[in-house]
């Protein structure tokens, strides 16, 4: 759902979710979005059930940023400013 601006997605990770590839034994959710250049971004993972991993890719899979626990506790955040749409 967007409202003014923002993105918000809920869901839950299970036994038969994705493996991800990068941090092997975990399971993984990914989400597709739009991004303009230029533009500051907040992106949040906040979980009372497991400690939460962000990474995000550009269009290619190259992952460009990641993070563990800056969100507070076990919550994820990264900032990032989208140097071209994607």
């Amino acid at each position: 759902m967007f409202f003014a601006g923002r993105a918000s997605a809920v869901g839950s990770l299970a036994a038969g979710d994705a493996k991800d590839p990068v941090l092997t034994g975990s399971f993984c959710r990914s989400f597709t979005v739009e991004l303009s250049e230029g533009v500051n971004y907040q992106i949040d993972l906040q979980s009372k059930a497991f400690d939460a991993y962000l990474r995000l890719e550009n269009p290619d899979g190259k992952e460009i940023a990641a993070d563990d626990d800056s969100g507070g506790g076990r919550n994820a955040r990264i900032s990032y400013r989208c140097p071209r749409a994607g």
